[in-house]
């Protein structure tokens, strides 16, 4: 039986576990109650560690530590534990245990394989950018924060030795194969080799210029340090001395590997896996990703490459030069819409594909991929109708339940906003980062330009029914509120400027017409009355970061609003009051949307996975 199988009870899967029961319907009486029911995706990949005999592939991701079997890649689980942002991971060599650092100054460690979280420890005070393990198993290293480099033994889990800090961050961190030496590297370009017994410093190495991001260590002992000038360089630290390298192009160097032969893997800048001598930078293969996303990761075993971009992990055969797994893990979802019958949630990524997820059982049912780069925005149409804004401006429709499409083009730039004309579910209005302003008959496929500012981008886009309003933001800080006939806006409209650089990033209008909430870049919601937008909005200042999602509930009761603080909150519908506010995303969350019943709210992160919530 396979090793996942045995260990399939102690590991979470992808989604959390849902509450049994249909949520209530989330009104100002219910939104203090709001609870993450369900998280939709794998997170975007950082880093890489295969376990022995390549059986495993561990993954640290933006929401965790997710695990795989190598044979069957696209079945992954994640290690026990509330989601984190996990910037490097390494496991043991006997593969006992997996440790990952994070950017919420927590080293974690688990047992294998019984994937148990056996140690939590904030003992740096920051962000534990690198870790390894000994050769041996017995140590464990980790950098980062205030305490420098902290040396664990790992079967008490303590400290057994601090290295002070030296006024750099460290980003890159090896043990020699010996176990005798700790070699360091960050910011300022300079390379430290420590006695790992004595916590001394043995050698002092200057690279030339920019951050060091990666050190490996060769077989007979040499040390490699690559970074983001691009060079690679090869030391002898008996000698104390360079003894070899090459430089990169001027594409820097992200991640490096060794292979059992001795050659150098890196990946870095592009999206090649390259592989040379590292004394001369002599060539010995190369892999493209096929998806043209920019490698970041890589981790070596026997025969098998595994690669991470910002948008998937690949497995690659390195003697044939084939993949022989792979695994989407979007680096964000941009946006999110929910069926008319609430059945089906469509996620919009950045890699470019539409995500639908069956909403009672939180599985993906299917995916489209419509190759024009991040799906920006998406909306229901009816059950078999979907449009979808790309980046580089295209509208795609799209039948979710066969996968066929047509493009109709429209803008020849970013689209900034997208909405369905309430009373003409025929026509959609879009906006785009170049000023322009189109309605699109989806049917004929015709798009018209109804506004064209030059030298202005428009920011954000809200429209509701009849009689319809629309509000338009752009980049000189100004909002625009229109009225809406015969598919274009009417002559006339109110326009408003948001005060001091605010500019307005997000727009929702309540269902009814009469208000009109406004995020904007100063970190502030603003709700007017769209009847009288003269008299002083309602300004809601509880946020820490820039708004970047509104979504008015079906009743209009409610707002859903996320920003760049990573939370999501309720807030009342005259902007007076938080009802609720709660993180589960571990970076900026991007966009809310109800179900149409108001029984679930998704939201899109920068993390790469959607969230589904209810009240309880």
């Amino acid at each position: 039986m396979r090793w996942r199988i045995a260990i399939l009870g102690l590991l979470l899967t992808a989604g959390l576990a849902l509450a049994q029961g249909d949520s209530p319907p989330i009104t100002p009486q219910t939104a203090g109650s709001l609870q993450p029911l369900a998280m939709l995706g794998n997170g975007e990949a950082n880093d890489l560690a295969f376990s022995p005999s390549d059986k495993l592939l561990a993954v640290a991701t933006s929401v965790g530590v997710l695990y795989t079997e190598t044979r069957a890649p696209e079945t992954t689980q994640r290690l026990e534990g509330a989601p984190f942002y996990a910037m490097r991971i390494a496991m043991r060599p006997d593969g006992a245990q997996i440790a990952a650092g994070s950017t919420d100054s927590t080293l974690r460690i688990w047992d294998l394989p019984s994937g148990k979280l056996i140690a939590q420890r904030t003992d740096h005070g920051g962000a534990v950018n690198a870790l390894a393990y000994s050769a041996d198993g017995q140590w464990l290293a980790t950098a980062g924060g205030e305490a420098g480099v902290i040396v664990w033994n790992v079967e008490s889990l303590e400290p057994a030795r601090t290295i002070p800090a030296s006024g750099e961050a460290v980003r890159a961190l090896a043990f020699s194969l010996d176990g005798r030496h700790i070699a360091t590297a960050g910011e300022l370009a300079a390379i430290t080799v420590w006695d790992a017994a004595t916590g001394e410093v043995v050698r002092e190495f200057q690279q030339g210029q920019g951050a060091i991001g990666s050190l490996v260590f060769l077989p007979d002992g040499r040390l490699v340090s690559g970074g983001e000038s691009g060079a690679v360089q090869v030391w002898d630290i008996e000698a104390g001395e360079q003894v070899g390298g090459y430089q990169n192009g001027d594409r820097p160097i992200w991640d490096m590997a060794v292979r059992d032969d001795g050659l150098l893997v890196t990946v870095g800048g592009d999206e090649y896996l390259r592989v040379q001598v590292a004394e001369s930078g002599e060539s010995h293969g190369e892999i493209a990703n096929v998806l043209h996303h920019r490698m970041r990761a890589v981790a070596v075993s026997g025969t098998l490459y595994a690669i991470a971009s910002a948008q998937d992990v690949s497995l690659w055969d390195s003697t044939s030069g084939t993949r022989v797994g792979w695994i989407r893990m979007p680096e964000k979802t941009e946006s999110a819409a929910f069926s008319p019958d609430g059945t089906i949630l469509a996620v919009g990524c950045t890699d470019g594909v539409i995500e639908f997820w069956d909403v009672a059982t939180r599985t993906l049912r299917s995916t489209v991929d419509l190759e024009r780069g991040s799906v920006m925005f998406v909306l229901y149409r009816s059950e078999n109708e979907i449009v979808a804004a790309a980046e580089d401006g295209t509208l795609v429709v799209v039948n979710p339940l066969t996968g066929d499409r047509r493009d109709i083009f429209a803008h020849e730039a970013r689209v900034s906003g997208l909405v369905s004309l309430n009373d003409d579910r025929d026509v959609v209005v879009s906006t785009a980062i170049d000023g322009t302003l189109r309605f699109t008959e989806i049917a004929a496929g015709i798009s018209a330009e109804r506004e064209r500012r030059d030298n202005t981008a428009f920011t954000a886009l809200a429209l509701t029914g009849a009689p319809g309003v629309a509000a338009l933001g752009t980049n000189d800080g100004y909002v625009t509120v229109a009225r809406v006939a015969e598919r274009r806006l009417r002559p006339n409209p109110d326009r408003f400027l948001l005060g001091g650089e605010a500019v307005a990033t997000a727009l929702a209008i309540s269902p009814n017409g009469r208000a009109l909430a406004v995020g904007s870049t100063d970190s502030a919601l603003r709700v007017f009355n769209v009847g009288n937008l003269q008299s002083p909005p309602h300004v809601l200042t509880s946020f820490f970061g820039p708004i970047t999602g509104i979504e008015f509930s079906p009743d209009g009761s409610v707002m859903a609003v996320t920003s760049q603080d990573n939370f999501v909150r309720l807030i009342a519908a005259d902007g007076s009051t938080v009802l609720y506010e709660g993180a589960a995303h571990t970076a900026p969350a991007l966009r809310p949307a109800f179900s149409s019943d108001a029984r679930l709210l998704a939201t899109t992160g920068e993390d790469g996975v959607t969230w589904l919530w209810g009240a309880s």
